[in-house]
């Protein structure tokens, strides 16, 4: 804004409903905000409808509507642009067992044409969006540790690392100046958790290894 500085916060919703993982983005230069609502009020969104809802602020007034209705868990989710446009990319449960990651599937919605595809790599885990290379991306990882990516036209990306790869939570992708870009993710050891990052280097067009 011209002031540079926060302005009076605003309700965006007003109900009896458990609305859980707001996602936040801008598009346009304009807010946009996705939550969820459980069906049967599970904080984990493990049983159940997962109904996705998406708020976007214009000229100082905000408008909701419900995006996407995801039968079973998701297991995580991620709102963000891509070439001007509005996405949400998820991940879904598809074995029915929480006691392993071998039924992730993520998937990618275009909220402006409503259309869903699935995103490759099996055990999907860990979507998000960033800037990498000077372009927006999603990115997410898979049962082997390698990170995959791709823009909003497409062109997948698949990038291997040595050793486990990257595992466990992705906490944040950073961008940088240049084009230049971080991924920073923690891995759960022996009493402890442990924080790892690779780095990406525009000139080359590769990801570092694990640091």
């Amino acid at each position: 804004s011209a002031t540079h500085s926060f302005q009076t916060q605003t309700t965006i919703t007003s109900n009896d409903q458990y609305e859980i993982q707001p996602q936040i983005s801008i598009v346009s230069g304009s807010p946009a905000v996705s939550w969820t609502v459980n069906s049967q009020q599970n904080f984990w969104k493990t049983s159940g409808t997962n109904q996705v809802y998406l708020a976007q602020s214009q000229n100082g007034s905000w408008s909701s509507r419900q995006i996407a209705s995801i039968d079973g868990c998701v297991m995580g989710e991620a709102l963000g642009t891509m070439e001007g446009k509005l996405y949400y990319a998820y991940v879904a449960d598809e074995d029915g067992s929480l006691e392993n990651t071998a039924g992730g599937q993520a998937y990618l919605l275009d909220i402006q044409t409503g259309t869903t595809v699935p995103l490759e790599g099996e055990q999907a885990a860990n979507v998000q969006f960033g800037r990498v290379g000077g372009e927006d991306q999603i990115l997410w990882t898979d049962g082997e540790g390698s990170l995959h990516s791709r823009n909003g036209r497409g062109g997948e990306q698949v990038t291997s690392f040595e050793g486990e790869g990257i595992s466990g939570i992705v906490r944040q992708v950073i961008s940088g100046e240049d084009g230049k870009a971080a991924i920073l993710f923690t891995k759960n050891g022996e009493n402890c958790a442990n924080a790892y990052g690779a780095y990406y280097d525009p000139q080359t067009g590769n990801w570092s290894q694990i640091s």
